[in-house]
């Protein structure tokens, strides 16, 4: 019988080594240990000092580390994408919200937000209490009304409008940069006039702005 499939075991040692045959991908390999910008800012995530607290417990003694070039490596537009789908799916109450009978539950368990703990009814089901962060109708027309609406510079954005029923308070289909430039700077501005409470819309402000800082090219830690 043929097999379908052939899995081949690369040893290691042999293949690092053929980096190193050409001066080009050799010198590649060394920049993360020659050439990288020591001066106490952030423009790697292996300069934080949580990462290389981690690195010297697990990574340092692998003896071919140092000439990673890119040992971490963050997909920060699908974090900011889980990010905003969390953020307008738990807003606008769809499928992808994270305010669900289970989440409420687990305040039971964990003795917290007493307020928002689900109510049993006399049939048996569950009424779950009006949480801070829930929209009313007319909140969230306004919302999708806002990003229906939005017109970008050219190459700034794709058409996010395409994305957003203004009848049903739905938004769907966004990409991974349609997420990056909502979260980072059209969240905050949309919900200005419609957000449910302050509390809330101090949280999006603060994540939208952590999620800039984290993006740029350089990051000042004392900052």
């Amino acid at each position: 019988m043929k097999s379908a499939k052939i899995v081949r075991y690369f040893p290691l040692i042999p293949r690092l080594q053929r980096f190193f045959k050409t001066k080009k991908s050799a010198e590649e390999m060394i920049w993360h240990a020659k050439h990288r910008n020591v001066d106490g800012l952030l423009r790697h995530p292996a300069d934080g000092e949580a990462w290389k607290a981690f690195d010297s417990q697990y990574f340092f003694y692998l003896p071919y580390w140092e000439y990673n070039l890119l040992p971490h490596n963050l997909d920060v537009m699908h974090i900011e994408k889980n990010i905003c789908d969390n953020f307008i799916g738990t807003l606008l109450d769809l499928e992808k919200s994270k305010d669900n009978l289970q989440a409420r539950q687990d305040l039971v368990d964990i003795g917290i937000k007493n307020e928002l703990h689900p109510h049993i009814l006399e049939d048996g089901s569950y009424s779950l209490p009006r949480a801070p962060f829930t929209m009313s109708k007319k909140d969230k027309v306004m919302f999708c009304e806002v990003l229906k609406n939005l017109k970008f510079p050219k190459g700034y954005a794709s058409n996010i409008s395409r994305c957003v029923n203004v009848a049903d308070c739905k938004i769907m289909g966004l990409k991974s940069h349609d997420c990056h430039i909502l979260i980072e700077d059209i969240l905050p501005i949309a919900l200005r006039s419609c957000a449910p409470s302050d509390e809330v819309m101090c949280i999006v402000v603060e994540i939208s702005h952590f999620l800039k800082v984290i993006c740029a090219k350089v990051i000042f830690p004392m900052s």
